[in-house]
């Protein structure tokens, strides 16, 4: 036990140089000197010599004096800078609170090292949801059916005579009447009109042709086919042709819709119907007819079908649509023989009993989309356009489990020959493409053209050079090419 306290300069510590000094032999001598004399009479009693001896040098001696020796106080002892309290003991910068011992970073947890870890961990996190979420988009490309526009993937017919006949579900319909009507209606051309219009597609199409294609980085051309296959595997026409532009000057995505019976020249098959080239070559051949006739560049193309289309509507649950009075009656028409097709004759409750704002089904809305016969060509392709902006409208306010089951459904459906790096680099801008403007339109321009019937097959004559100026001043706005 410490005798004057633990800490320096406090309690009752006595400073080294107020302590008694320790005497030595000559002490007695000096004392004897320093006492003044006393008068004889004094008796000395209290200070004899005997009595003395209890102050001799044995108390004070160097022995005892060691007691308070500098082993206590000394420098190099307990309060020795170098010990207890020396700044390299245990407040020494390199000690116990030293930056690299306790407190050090690398040694205890502190609130940066806490903050590394959950950064760490998130980010892992976050790095896992990535790999995720890209196998799971790989999985779902891969459910495409990716091929060539001019692969052998599409069944196709040499010659005219062995395409199906195009309306052969229409017996016993109302279709068949109306379109024995729309027959009557339609002009055989003269064998002179017939020549001017074989004329102007062969200055148009020839490799002397003034016009040139257009072909820009700003202007990416996405060509739609909707085929009319009933049954896969088997030859069908192009009933819906779609060009999707996408035009990064103008800020625009145009939808041009091409009437299937534009009279044009396919090559190597002659002039017909602009639909009959899906059915000679797939979608290459309709690429090169599109492009020699209406001086187009097509860039990719996204072929679906008839079945495809239904599944897709009944997997968002139906889309919205306006429905006339006359509408309804050739949509039901047209219902009619796809239940014959699809052997649903019994399936009453696919026919639409009101008109107005009403919630259809995928068949009903493909019907809806085919009718042909409420109107013209005009207000048939705008039905189809009007179902593909319902159907993009719908999709956006779906549930991502919705969107999900929706991929896994269309996709397998979809014939393309897009790559996956270019599918995905459209999935990344389609919050930009939605500031876009969409305008839609359609070849033959309005008063450009005229109807009539060749060889029974009805037919539109198109002014070409009027349409071509028509096509490359809208989507191909504000382009240099």
């Amino acid at each position: 036990m410490k005798l004057f306290g633990s800490v320096p300069g406090k309690g009752g510590h006595t400073p080294e140089e107020e302590l008694p000094a320790p005497k030595d032999k000559t002490r007695k001598r000096r004392w004897e000197e320093d006492t003044p004399e006393v008068d004889e009479g004094y008796v000395d009693d209290e200070y004899d010599d005997d009595e003395y001896d209890e102050y001799d040098d044995d108390e004070y001696d160097d022995d005892e004096y060691d007691e308070y020796d500098d082993d206590e106080y000394d420098d190099d002892d307990e309060y020795d800078d170098d010990d207890e309290y020396d700044d390299d003991d245990e407040y020494d910068d390199d000690d116990e609170y030293d930056d690299d011992d306790e407190y050090d970073d690398d040694d205890e947890d502190s609130g940066m090292s806490v903050g590394k870890k959950i950064a760490i961990g998130v980010a892992v996190l976050l790095l896992v949801l990535v790999i995720a979420a890209g196998v799971f988009v790989n999985y779902l490309l891969n459910l495409i059916n990716y091929q060539s526009a001019d692969s052998d993937y599409f069944a196709t017919v040499s010659v005219v005579e062995e395409l199906p006949e195009e309306d052969a579900d229409y017996e016993n319909s109302g279709l068949e009447e109306l379109k024995a009507q729309e027959e009557a209606e339609s002009l055989e051309a003269t064998p002179e009109e017939l020549a001017q219009w074989d004329k102007q597609l062969e200055d148009i199409t020839s490799d002397s042709a003034t016009f040139e294609v257009p072909i820009s980085e700003d202007v990416y051309n996405i060509l739609l086919i909707g085929s009319d296959t009933r049954v896969s595997g088997e030859v069908g026409r192009s009933d819906a042709m779609i060009l999707v532009s996408i035009n990064q000057k103008s800020k625009k995505i145009y939808l041009t819709s091409f009437l299937r019976d534009c009279y044009v020249s396919i090559p190597g098959y002659g002039n017909t119907r602009l639909n009959h080239a899906f059915a000679y070559g797939g979608p290459d051949l309709l690429e090169q007819t599109l492009e020699k006739n209406f001086k187009v560049h097509v860039d990719k193309y996204v072929a679906v079908d008839f079945f495809s289309f239904m599944d897709v509507v009944d997997t968002l649950g139906g889309i919205w649509l306006n429905v006339t009075e006359e509408e309804k009656k050739v949509t039901n028409d047209y219902i009619w023989s796809m239940n014959k097709l699809m052997g649903e004759e019994n399936a009453v409750a696919d026919y639409i009993w009101s008109t107005g704002w009403q919630l259809l089904n995928g068949k009903q809305t493909l019907c809806y989309a085919r009718n042909r016969y409420t109107g013209n060509d005009y207000e048939r392709t705008q039905r189809q356009r009007t179902v593909i902006n319902q159907v993009l409208s719908s999709s956006l306010k779906s549930s991502p489990a919705t969107l999900v089951d929706l991929a896994q459904v269309i996709l397998p459906q979809v014939t393309t020959d897009m790559e996956k790096s270019q599918i995905l680099n459209y999935a990344a801008n389609v919050v930009a493409y939605m500031d876009y403007e969409i305008v839609q339109q359609q070849i033959p321009a309005s008063g450009t053209y005229s109807g009539a019937t060749i060889s029974g097959m009805s037919v539109i004559s198109l002014n070409m050079e009027q349409n071509i100026a028509y096509l490359q001043s809208t989507i191909y706005e504000g382009v240099e090419y």
